[in-house]
């Protein structure tokens, strides 16, 4: 269990070199970032955060997608409210995972979004107070139909 764990939190650390585009949702502010990640953020709080990294081995969507939930729901205490899948642009298959989590005792929800595109998994996290995350999770799910 902690050998998962540990593979999860380093393979997510570990950024691939491809660049990121997708239109961010209305109210969010693209964020300058160094790397070739996608960041934004609102005005009530929430932040969408998109990035890649390597996968030499390849590991299915199924693998990845499972990995998280078993990292965030076992390890991490989070509780999960959904698991769908989506496409993003290109017509790639992903998995949305939806999540309920307390922060310093307020409510969050945290919605995490897996695709594969050859040796490269592409994760995208939205993150917000429980309120503003309903507010905007429909539009983030939209937007993220328009990842490239």
């Amino acid at each position: 269990m902690v050998l998962m764990r540990n593979l999860t939190l380093a393979a997510l650390a570990c950024l691939a070199g491809c660049a990121i585009s997708m239109d961010p949702p209305d109210g969010f502010l693209e964020l300058e970032t160094p790397g070739r990640d996608f960041k934004a953020t609102t005005a009530d709080g929430a932040r969408l955060w998109v990035r890649e990294f390597d996968d030499p081995h390849e590991g299915a969507l199924s693998f990845w997608a499972d990995a998280l939930e078993h990292d965030l729901v076992n390890e991490r205490g989070y509780v999960l409210v959904d698991r769908s899948e989506i496409e993003d642009k290109a017509g790639r298959d992903g998995v949305v995972q939806r999540y309920s989590l307390n922060t310093e005792g307020q409510p969050h929800g945290y919605l995490v979004a897996v695709f594969i595109n050859g040796d490269c998994v592409r994760i995208a996290e939205f993150v917000a107070p429980r309120d503003a995350f309903d507010d905007h999770v429909e539009a983030v799910q939209a937007s993220l139909r328009t990842l490239q």
